[in-house]
């Protein structure tokens, strides 16, 4: 289970155009640092977001990215971060209508 939760993440990355990270926190650990380290290894477009303040500002990168038609979203499970689900929400309309 261990290696294929890191072939899925890889593949994930690879094939989408920039990722976007949605956690409860500002420090990443587990799949989402793995996710992000990934994603900067191959050089493609990373943000992490977390609810605090400047969150929309640290988005504008994937925002301005008008040209992506596939977005990896990765984050921690629900289970892992209770009460998530409203940020992700709130993040994903934000993405929706600044594009």
């Amino acid at each position: 289970p261990q290696q294929n939760y890191r072939e899925r993440t890889k593949r994930n990355v690879r094939e989408a155009e920039a990722t976007l990270i949605i956690t409860s926190s500002s420090e990443l650990s587990g799949g989402s640092l793995f996710t992000r380290d990934y994603a900067n290894k191959l050089g493609k477009p990373c943000v992490h977001v977390y609810p605090a303040d400047g969150w929309r500002q640290r988005m504008k990168p994937i925002v301005d990215l008008q040209s992506i038609r596939v977005l990896n979203v990765a984050g921690a499970r629900a289970s892992k971060a209770p009460g998530i689900e409203r940020f992700v929400y709130e993040v994903l309309d934000e993405l929706v209508r600044g594009s």
